[in-house]
């Protein structure tokens, strides 16, 4: 554990410094802020996780087409008249809280842009809670809640308990809103609220006046429009004169916000996700340090307007790949906004014209900024995050060094010593911070080149399931192993439509058939082995009633794209005549000459061929299945109907739509096909 000192910044002779802008090395005296360490090894680094950018550059991941923004609220029709109303009794108590400015905020329009959240949100790290863009690090900070907000980061936590005599206000409350609950509406929104205090009931109503305030403009939750019952207690402190810590709450409520949204964008293809919390302020921050994606002429502020009023109904035309070329240029950031001359806007006191050394102990002005520069863990409202000031040092005007782990040193809030930078100051950052701050980017290359290679096992292994599951083997026949992946296509085409490639294949062998029986009824039923006793019902039942069950179930018709008569030998060895159809590019009819004499002079041949043809087809399907998902990519089947005589048989996905003899043939006839080809594979059948 480090000395406990008072004061929160380092001094650093001669030290040797680079220029954030033209990085040039030069030498000066230095200020650091605290916690800070000379030595790479002891240096905190940049976490190694990806960012959103990284993956979205490489092309991993792609924003889902929805964005939903909750909690973003205008303000009503009758806030300002509420506000107006309160404003003459209780603005002396406004001020004692240090929530005037932001009241008045809440009178003003700010408008979304959901590309500008989303470019954001790409370089967001939560174990820093900075944003990591290519040029350094930068967040938003307790200053920007202060000033562009108007809260105080000092005071009680937003958890401080109530005392005895304040929870009859509080029950008071809840039962207001327990009774909205009841009536048509079923909740007690933010209308129903306004209404109900400015027209019917004044006992409490600047504590309800607190309480939709807070639930609509500071810490907006979800549902919607309703009004949080948590607030109650930060309402009732604030109407009897308590200054509470409302910047920290709200600064982890943001923190968390943008976690949450990183994690739904990182999860398996979400189709939207949802953003909710502060996210006001984080378009007012972006607006101040990148000028170039806020509105081209801001409003000019009349005396007395808070700061948020310049982006009153501003829009910013911009789309996401400007946010990304603007946030990857530091050239477009601005580290200290708040110290420009604005016309109409007064200073506060700790942005000085020179250089000073001051004490927050005795001067109640300094402290809110004094509380601003020091590591901490920020209290808010059922949630807790990481506050590192000393990773952004710039943006007070304090120069960079090597960040340390906060949990290190333990300062005191109340009584810090502290360097107040001259406006004009322009802060710089240490040769070692660089060296350090480009080895870390060494190190997250190096860490995207295993997610890819990570991420490309794992979307392998997805679609191979994907494949099994989408798209089981049929009729029982066991998994196979790679070698012999095509039995899937030639056991399952009945039940499923098998690839292109392989409906080709399949049609030319097929036809081919014609020519070269495989041999009588007796023989192709004899030659099917049965499978054990423990397997399923329908795994040793033959193939013949498996279609004949399969025939029974209506399925959608096919045009023919071609017919022919053949003949076709039943369950009783007669010789029967039928017709059928061939649809376009898909193997749905088989039939069977019986020539004897013929098949044994082609036998030869048609074996050679059907074994290279089943070989081809494997390697194509294990080539397919390495790079993408083949049957997510199926072509989608026309459903046509086929139109004919009477006495004519429908090809329906596959299977004969006939009577129950013709089926039971051409099943037998088919069974003893395929085990003929799984014999010349070499799959030995259960």
């Amino acid at each position: 554990m480090a000395e406990l000192s008072c004061s929160i910044y380092e001094f650093a002779r001669n030290e040797k410094m680079v220029a954030p802008k033209d990085g040039k090395p030069y030498v000066r005296n230095a200020v650091f802020l605290k916690p800070c360490v000379k030595s790479l090894s002891q240096a905190v680094a940049v976490p190694n996780t990806p960012l959103l950018f990284d993956i979205m550059s490489e092309s991993l991941r792609e924003w889902p087409k929805r964005l939903n923004v909750k909690g973003w609220y205008l303000p009503q029709k009758r806030w300002e008249e509420w506000i107006d109303r309160l404003a003459g009794k209780y603005a002396s108590v406004w001020y004692q809280t240090g929530i005037c400015d932001a009241i008045m905020s809440s009178r003003y329009e700010i408008r979304g842009n959901k590309d500008l959240i989303l470019g954001l949100l790409e370089f967001w790290c939560p174990e820093t809670n900075t944003f990591v863009f290519p040029w350094g690090e930068a967040t938003i900070t307790l200053e920007d809640v202060m000033i562009l907000g108007g809260l105080s980061p000092v005071g009680d936590p937003v958890t401080n308990p109530l005392k005895e005599k304040m929870l009859k206000a509080e029950e008071a409350l809840n039962q207001k809103r327990s009774m909205m609950g009841r009536s048509r509406s079923r909740k007690a929104t933010h209308g129903c609220w306004i209404k109900h205090f400015m027209e019917e009931d004044v006992e409490y109503e600047h504590e309800a006046f607190l309480s939709l305030w807070l639930s609509r403009y500071v810490l907006p939750s979800l549902p919607e429009e309703v009004i949080n019952k948590h607030v109650f207690r930060v309402a009732i402190h604030l109407s009897s004169g308590t200054r509470i810590a409302l910047a920290p709450a709200v600064l982890a409520s943001l923190y968390r916000s943008l976690t949450l949204l990183k994690e739904q964008a990182m999860s398996s293809s979400p189709e939207r996700i949802t953003a909710s919390g502060p996210l006001q302020l984080l378009h007012l921050w972006a607006f101040e340090r990148f000028p170039s994606l806020g509105p081209r002429m801001p409003n000019t502020l009349k005396p007395g307007e808070p700061r948020a009023a310049r982006f009153h109904k501003q829009n910013a035309k911009i789309n996401l790949p400007l946010v990304r070329s603007v946030l990857g240029l530091a050239d477009n950031f601005v580290w200290r906004p708040y110290v420009v001359d604005l016309k109409n806007w007064n200073h506060p006191s700790y942005y000085k014209d020179n250089t000073e050394i001051v004490s927050s102990s005795n001067n109640t002005e300094l402290q809110p900024f004094a509380r601003c520069l020091q590591a901490s863990m920020l209290v808010g409202i059922a949630c807790e995050e990481m506050y590192l000031p000393h990773r952004v040092a710039m943006q007070f005007g304090y120069d960079q060094d090597l960040p340390s782990d906060p949990f290190d040193y333990n300062i005191s809030h109340k009584n810090v010593k502290f360097i107040l930078r001259s406006r004009s100051f322009e802060a710089g950052a240490s040769a070692r911070y660089v060296n350090w701050w480009n080895k870390c980017k060494l190190a997250r290359k190096e860490a995207l080149v295993d997610i890819k290679r990570n991420w490309k096992k794992s979307s392998e292994s997805v679609i191979a399931k994907r494949v099994s599951d989408k798209y089981p083997v049929s009729f029982g026949v066991s998994k196979l192993q790679p070698k012999v992946k095509i039995q899937e296509c030639y056991s399952s085409f009945t039940d499923r439509h098998p690839p292109a490639y392989f409906k080709t294949q399949m049609n030319e062998m097929m036809l081919e058939c014609e020519s070269n029986h495989i041999g009588s009824n007796e023989e192709s039923h004899a030659s099917v082995t049965h499978e054990s006793e423990d397997s399923s019902e329908t795994d040793h039942m033959p193939l013949s009633l498996r279609l004949k069950q399969i025939a029974a179930v209506e399925r959608r018709r096919i045009e023919p794209q071609k017919r022919f008569s053949s003949v076709s030998i039943d369950g009783s060895g007669n010789k029967k005549k039928f017709r059928t159809g061939l649809g376009r590019g898909k193997a749905t009819a088989h039939t069977f000459v019986d020539n004897a004499k013929e098949r044994q002079q082609k036998a030869g041949d048609f074996d050679i061929k059907l074994k290279r043809t089943a070989e081809e087809g494997r390697k194509a399907c294990d080539h397919a299945r390495s790079h993408f998902d083949i049957y997510e990519h199926q072509p989608r089947v026309e459903k046509r109907k086929t139109v004919g005589r009477k006495g004519e048989e429908t090809m329906v996905e596959g299977c004969f739509k006939n009577t129950a003899s013709s089926i039971q043939s051409f099943g037998t006839e088919l069974e003893g096909r395929l085990m003929r080809l799984e014999k010349m594979m070499g799959i030995q059948t259960k």
